[in-house]
Order: structure tokens, then sequence, then C-alpha cells
């Protein structure tokens, strides 16, 4: 695993590049069937019949972007976001604005699925009814939490439930329901981490 102090500097001039690329790439999708469904974050995980995004130059994607810098798309293009464990990895500020970039985007009844580590995880760690060896490996119960919970310092905040709905109805999201781990109507089958949460926000 790359340490967090160089993905930090990576992501620092990742930034400004993205806000060249995007209005490369909005022309570029602006010839591509509407509405659009998004991939946000998607690592190696690439989804066909989505866009999808990320902003490591080595994956196979069809965006390279620091989603920080916003989305190329037009308001209300975007019938789908999914987002699989990519949230956490910014600061809390970033989050926000990234959450209202998705509702401008979405089209009017489409939504984001959100899945996120869930923070209550922590609490079944303690007390023993599950374990965290990843990304390292501890002994101790507290050193598992821990481990879950900042992953040598990737995750930059925690999420529950609670907080997702509170800041997505801020930022002007209609409503948010819990989905189910694993699997979405429009997405189908996921293979998702144990210990998260799936958060559906609706534009």
């Amino acid at each position: 695993m790359l340490q967090q102090g160089l993905k930090d500097i990576y992501y620092l001039l990742m930034r400004p590049a993205s806000v060249v690329l995007k209005p490369i790439y909005s022309w570029r999708f602006s010839r591509r069937p509407k509405p659009y469904r998004l991939h946000v974050g998607c690592g190696k995980n690439y989804l066909p019949g989505f866009v999808n995004i990320d902003g490591n130059v080595l994956r196979s994607v069809d965006c390279i972007l620091d989603i920080r810098a916003g989305l190329p798309f037009p308001d209300g293009t975007v019938s789908f976001i999914y987002s699989c464990h990519m949230l956490e990895h910014v600061p809390v500020y970033d989050a926000i604005k990234i959450l209202r970039e998705w509702k401008r985007v979405l089209v009017p009844g489409g939504y984001a699925r959100l899945t996120l580590p869930d923070f209550n995880h922590v609490f079944e760690i303690l007390s023993g009814h599950a374990t965290c060896d990843f990304p390292r490996s501890f002994r101790t119960k507290q050193g598992q939490a821990i481990n879950f919970l900042f992953c040598d310092s990737q995750h930059k905040y925690g999420y529950s439930f609670e907080l997702v709905q509170e800041v997505a109805t801020d930022v002007g999201f209609s409503r948010v329901e819990r989905g189910n781990v694993g699997h979405d109507a429009v997405a189908g089958v996921l293979d998702e981490p144990a210990g998260s949460f799936v958060a559906n926000l609706y534009a």
C-alpha cells in the first residue's frame, strides 16, 4: 500500500490538473446519450454501462479526475451515482461540497448510492463480534477498531447513516433511505466490504 503522505502530495497536484481536464471531459461526454450513470471513485472496479471516475492515473477508467474539482456534467443530466468507500478519504468540508455537486447533476427522482464504512462497526469490533485485519493486523480489539476507523491515515472522516442523512438533507437532497449492502435496484449485485452501510440520497 502506498503511504498516505505520498498520496496526499499526488492529489495536491491532481486537483488543479482536474480543473484543467474538466472542460475537456465535459465536451467529450456531451456526445454521449443522457442521462448518465456515474461510478465515482471506482478504483479497480470498472462497471460497464457507467462513466467510471477515479483520480488515479494508473486505473483503467473513463474519466481521470479529482472529484473535489467538480463533475464535468450539466445540471440534471445524471440518473444514478454509485460510490463505494470513497467519501471517507476526503475531509468532511470537501465531502459536503461533493454531495452538493452530486445533487446538482442528478435528475429529479435520480439518486446517489453511497456506501461507506460504518462508524457503528467499531463497537462490533470492540465487543468481539467482528474483527478487522486490514490494512494492519493487530491482536487487540482496540487496535483493530482504530485500524478500521482510520485505515493507516487514509480515512479523513467517519460516518454513520444518521450523519449522512443530516448532511445530505442540509445540502438539498429530498430524502435519504437505507439501502442493502451488496445489492442495488440499478447497479445490481455489488461487491461491497463488510462493516459498511448504504445510504440512498434522492434528488
